[in-house]
């Protein structure tokens, strides 16, 4: 596994993970490449954050328990977050910008592009 987080500026920061899993057999449901990517502006009013998280060389089996490669898993997201005050902000969460059919586990995919909007309020 690699990581790295970077600081860009006060209001710039960045994550990245690689993870290589070499396993002797295959290995159901168990990406052998994983690449998670994170980058977040913000300030102390906004944030805005953009995902990447992909994994390769997944793994499936079948109805007749025969093993079989799977497609690649690709999710674009955006977070942001404003802050109205010290105690309520509202958030716009969009998931699977790319509208892919991904799949980590055989016919279970998740949904295409999806969106997440809400308020929090804390007292």
């Amino acid at each position: 596994n690699i990581k790295g987080n970077f600081i860009f500026s006060e209001k710039i920061t960045s994550q990245i993970k690689f993870e290589f899993i070499d396993y002797e057999k295959i290995e159901i449901f168990i990406p052998k490449y994983g690449l998670d990517f994170h980058s977040t502006y913000g300030s102390n009013k906004y944030n805005i954050s953009v995902g990447l998280n992909m994994f390769f060389k997944n793994h499936g089996i079948t109805l007749t328990n025969k093993p079989f490669e799977m497609a690649p898993y690709i999710n674009l997201k955006l977070n942001s977050t404003y802050k109205l005050s010290d105690k309520l902000s509202i958030h716009l969460n969009i998931d699977n910008i790319l509208n892919r059919y991904n799949e980590i586990y055989y016919m279970y995919p998740e949904i295409g592009i999806n969106l997440l909007s809400g308020l929090t309020w804390k007292f």
